[in-house]
């Protein structure tokens, strides 16, 4: 399933002052700075091993300070950015208390050509999205805690690195179709799809400590997702219908809200398409599909594929491995 990327915020001593909101910054500071130091965003399909590391990509890293029953924002969205040897440091350095609880948030930035809305405050993360074709960025988000005095208590170095699992926020999807006709010439022409009933409107939040609320979404309007004019030609093994569509990657995975199993429900896929000069239209539910889960989780994906043969279709879909590699922010 999936594996988490993992930012790794290495501690070291500071000569500069912190900086951050006048209000924000904690009445005791410790000698020990927390420098996570100096990196175009990431703006088509999914983060993965091979674009993750990649020069300009960019994370907001926030830092909420608790001392006793007071909680105030002391990193306040630094940005830490990829450098051209593929190691992540932050812009500016931020000091460790002697004391109180430091809980980490973070998330991927997409520099606002996504149309992901992301507000952090003291309650945790809070994420709008209206998805479609031409609306596409991987969000991915981490947290951590840091209770100073119980690492003491319990014989740790308070200030060792931090290291933050990195989640992706969103769902991923794809479709292929195998063209699996028997009689020579039978190419699949003008094919066309679209899904209904697809949940692209929504929000949903993250607190400090890493628990997900929401999504709270609703349907567009259909269609959702529409391709046409394609052409699937006999014996060529799958064509990947999304691949390099709008924002799409070429690996085909389209981002939307994860779907429980009610609104999965509610899914279906149109099919249109022309063999021998016969036109052919079907809709399909998507939870008919041959699989072994019942809706669409955060963080997964799910690669669907329809196989049309002698006008019978065979609609089967399975989970796909979401790997990303680790790597080290200094």
């Amino acid at each position: 399933m999936l594996k988490n990327t993992a930012f790794i915020l290495l501690t070291l001593i500071a000569a500069a002052s912190a900086s951050c909101r006048k209000t924000s910054i904690p009445q005791e500071e410790a000698t020990v700075g927390i420098s996570f130091s100096a990196g175009v965003e990431q703006t088509k399909g999914l983060f993965t091993p091979e674009n993750f590391n990649t020069a300009g990509n960019t994370i907001e890293v926030y830092d909420l300070y608790t001392a006793g029953t007071h909680s105030s924002i002391y990193i306040d969205g630094a940005d830490a950015v990829c450098n051209a040897s593929g190691l992540w440091t932050l812009e500016k350095s931020y000091y460790w208390t002697y004391s109180g609880i430091h809980s980490f948030l973070s998330h991927t930035s997409g520099g606002g050509l996504s149309g992901v809305s992301v507000d952090v405050d003291v309650d945790g993360m809070s994420v709008g999205w209206n998805c479609s074709l031409d609306n596409q960025f991987d969000l991915m988000y981490a947290s951590s805690v840091r209770d100073l005095d119980m690492e003491k208590e319990e014989g740790r170095n308070p200030y060792r690195a931090v290291e933050l699992q990195f989640n992706h926020f969103f769902t991923a999807v794809s479709l292929h179709v195998r063209n699996l006709y028997t009689v020579p010439g039978s190419d699949i022409e003008g094919f066309k799809c679209y899904f209904t009933g697809l949940q692209t409107e929504g929000s949903a939040g993250l607190d400090f400590e890493g628990n997900l609320s929401g999504p709270e979404t609703s349907a567009g309007e259909s269609p959702q997702f529409e391709v046409s004019g394609m052409t699937i030609p006999q014996n060529v093994g799958e064509t990947n219908v999304y691949s390099l569509k709008g924002e799409v990657g070429e690996d085909g995975f389209f981002l939307v809200w994860p779907h429980g199993t009610p609104q999965l429900q509610g899914v279906a896929l149109h099919i249109e398409y022309t063999v021998n000069g016969h036109r052919y239209t079907k809709d399909i539910p998507v939870y008919e599909a041959a699989t072994s889960f019942n809706s669409w989780e955060s963080g997964h994906r799910y690669s669907y594929t329809l196989s049309i043969q002698d006008n019978t279709i065979v609609f089967e879909a399975e989970v796909v491995e979401w790997i990303n590699d680790d790597v080290i922010l200094e």
